[in-house]
């Protein structure tokens, strides 16, 4: 009977053993209750566990006391009853709040889950907003693109000079000199919207190209004094009127831009398209003929002065 008691007290420190083991793992996998299946293996294993224990535990006890009983030196000692008492006590309570506190809690439900979530993290709260109506496009200037260039002459003397300038290539019709160009562009782009007022530009863009072309003296090495100064007279008289060509242009991108920033309201995209097509060739038009008016007014003095008169 010893030997049987033996065993049955080895079976249960084995299993006691196991059952401290799978505590640990438990405490050491916060995660666990995310896997219902797997909480409820793992629930299975400790309940064999503490069944295998308690019946291994209660055999060596139930042959403990018979031997205990038989033996008249362990009745003499009350202590022993006491302890046996406690130990068992300890290890049915051990059992009883690990199983039902950590093993066999009930699985969430989804909506469950969710509510949980959602009181640990907040979610912001999205108000519903009217969308904000398309604005009417405004500009405040137009954009100027200018560049410079030149025609170069050379020589020292005047004369060589002036063939230089009266070429074939910048004479016009009505015999007068292009002494410097301008080239330029007015063009524009936008965006059609539609409002509660109907339809009208949106953003847009007015801008100016222009390239001013003046003539250039190489060198003025070995040229008279008079012949110099009279050459920077010429040329800064040139300029000054290829720069008011560039102020014509200027103003009228900016009287367009006006006209767009005030744009009504049309009852299709194609009544805007038209209106605003309108708008532009009529500007344009203005463009052209303010340039030619200003080019008519116009006397070639300064070649006049630099070239004829002497």
């Amino acid at each position: 009977m010893n030997r049987t008691i033996k065993e049955a007290f080895i079976v249960w420190c084995i299993t006691v053993g196991v059952f401290v083991v799978l505590i640990f793992i438990s405490a050491t996998t916060p995660d666990l209750e995310s896997f219902p299946v797997r909480q409820l293996l793992f629930g299975g294993l400790v309940l064999l566990d503490v069944l295998i224990g308690v019946i291994s535990f209660l055999i060596a006890m139930f042959l403990a006391l018979v031997e205990f009983f038989r033996n008249s030196v362990y009745t003499k000692n009350p202590l022993r009853w006491v302890f046996v008492i406690v130990l068992v006590g300890a290890v049915f309570l051990v059992g009883y709040l690990f199983i039902n506190d950590r093993l066999f809690v009930k699985p969430e439900t989804v909506r469950e889950k969710i509510a949980r979530q959602l009181i640990a993290k907040p979610q912001p709260i999205v108000s519903e907003t009217k969308p904000e109506e398309p604005k009417h496009g405004y500009q405040a200037s137009p954009i100027v693109n200018i560049k410079n260039e030149s025609y170069f002459v050379s020589g020292n003397d005047r004369e060589i000079l002036c063939e230089q300038i009266d070429d074939s290539e910048r004479r016009l019709k009505d015999n007068r000199i292009r002494l410097g160009y301008i080239s330029y562009n007015m063009r524009y782009s936008y965006f059609p919207i539609l409002t509660g007022d109907g339809y009208t530009i949106g953003d847009f863009t007015v801008m100016t190209d222009s390239t001013i072309t003046v003539p250039q003296w190489t060198s003025s090495e070995g040229a008279s004094d008079d012949t110099k100064n009279d050459w920077r007279r010429f040329k800064n008289e040139v300029r000054d009127h290829e720069n008011k060509h560039q102020e014509i242009l200027v103003e009228n991108a900016s009287e367009f831009v006006m006209t767009l920033n005030n744009l009504g309201y049309y009852q299709s995209e194609s009544a805007l398209n038209s209106a605003i097509e309108s708008l532009y060739n009529a500007a344009y038009k203005k463009l052209m003929e303010e340039q030619d008016n200003f080019d008519e007014n116009y006397e070639n003095e300064p070649f006049q002065h630099f070239c004829e008169n002497h």
